[in-house]
């Protein structure tokens, strides 16, 4: 004998088609917010490179100025980086402007200070302060670039 009262459990094809076209509105939302974290997360590291770069000429200005014979010489964009932790940029940076520190090329300067010594103004060529803006980029695809501020002896 057949059971007549069976139960037919599963979904119907109405349920898949909505359940399909939910996840595919979904992905269509989602996936340009995933590509954005990336982009959004290399220019943070970057900025904080940039902001390690200014703290450390900075910091080594300071260090300089108390006792020339401490702390690194500063006289571009290239030297400035000897100043952090390492001496060196972290890898995957690079500097994209380096600035001459003449007063020359692009936004660096040279301000030569006057020390008065026994009333006469004397510039003091051993030490020169360097202030300028610096550019550090990723070197991965995309390319993302930041300022720097740097200031320093000679």
């Amino acid at each position: 004998m057949k059971s007549l009262n069976k139960k037919q459990s599963g979904f119907t094809l109405l349920e898949l088609v909505m359940v399909v076209a939910l996840v595919g509105v979904l992905t269509v939302v989602a996936i340009p917010n995933i590509i954005g974290v990336a982009t959004n997360a290399r220019t943070a590291a970057l900025t904080g490179v940039a902001g390690a770069l200014t703290a450390a000429s900075t910091r080594n200005y300071a260090t300089r100025s108390a006792n020339n014979n401490n702390g690194n010489a500063v006289s571009d964009c290239a030297t400035a980086v000897n100043s952090l932790d390492g001496g060196a940029l972290p890898s995957g940076y690079k500097l994209t402007d380096i600035l001459s520190g003449t007063g020359t090329t692009g936004d660096a300067s040279v301000l030569v200070p006057n020390v008065v010594i026994g009333g006469v103004s004397t510039v003091v060529p051993w030490r020169v302060n360097v202030q300028g803006i610096c550019t550090v980029s990723t070197v991965s695809t995309p390319q993302v670039n930041a300022s720097f501020k740097i200031i320093g002896i000679d």
